[in-house]
């Protein structure tokens, strides 16, 4: 926020520093800054007509502030749609115009939405109260082809590519890491094997380092899951011991590792 804020011409600034302080709570604030960063001084107009007509003169409500621009008000609508809402929590990840639009199509029918993604790919969506077992619909190489229609057109020009990664879980573990430092606004798809479900989609969206008294590392991924709508942190350790096959796969961009990744056709 800072390098880009003090870029602008001085007037612009000015106006800028005049509507931060103008927002009315921590969260507005933080989804203000959020826009600014992703988008300028037209995301920030955009902004506040989009907070105006939402709540007039009120103060806005937390809550609502994150289901309106953030990922996390997003839910699977199917047992098996995990890869779709996964890759539709990526999209509002992107920014907080990203994320209300995001909102807007789900509040307009996000079942529908899930259910053609998922049909659009020849996968048949299972109801979430079926007895039905339904793991995940979608393999990497074909979740890597909706990333690349409905995802990257959002993250600037050139779009970048997403590719569908498959490998051994210590170095796909590792794949990952080193992604979300390059990759931080959009996250990571990441299939995981988990207990009784079977594979399950989320997006990983940062990782933080910890070293204990002993110099032991530890990894901190902190992960969307599509069940929920929630995030939820947990350690490398932990992610790779969930099951015999732990992190199975995931979609990166093709800037990322792209001379040890297969590429989705």
């Amino acid at each position: 926020f800072n390098t880009q804020h003090d870029a602008l011409a001085p007037a612009e600034r000015q106006a800028l520093d005049e509507a931060k302080y103008a927002t009315r709570s921590p969260e507005e604030q933080m989804y203000f800054m959020r826009a600014f960063t992703t988008g300028g001084m037209k995301e920030v107009a955009w902004f506040q007509s989009t907070m105006k007509e939402i709540f007039g003169d009120k103060a806005p409500d937390p809550a609502q502030l994150k289901r309106f621009f953030s990922p996390e008000s997003l839910r699977q609508e199917f047992k098996n749609s995990c890869g779709i809402t996964a890759a539709q929590m990526q999209r509002a990840k992107i920014s907080p115009r990203a994320a209300y639009e995001v909102f807007k199509e789900a509040r307009a029918g996000a079942e529908a939405i899930q259910k053609a993604g998922m049909e659009g790919f020849g996968v048949e969506a299972v109801p979430r109260d079926s007895r039905a077992s339904a793991s995940v619909g979608l393999d990497p190489y074909e979740m890597a082809k909706y990333q690349n229609q409905h995802v990257a057109p959002l993250l600037g020009e050139p779009p970048p590519k997403f590719i569908g990664v498959v490998g051994a879980k210590e170095v796909l573990e590792e794949r990952l890491f080193q992604a979300l430092r390059q990759q931080p606004r959009e996250g990571v798809l990441v299939g995981m094997e988990l207990p009784f479900v079977g594979g399950h989609a989320m997006v990983a969206e940062s990782v933080r380092v910890v070293v204990n008294e002993h110099g032991v590392e530890t990894r901190i991924y902190t992960l969307y899951d599509p069940v929920t709508g929630e995030k939820f942190d947990i350690t490398n350790r932990d992610m790779l011991k969930l099951s015999s096959r732990g992190l199975q796969s995931m979609s990166l961009r093709d800037t990322v590792l792209e001379e040890t990744a297969p590429r989705s056709e």
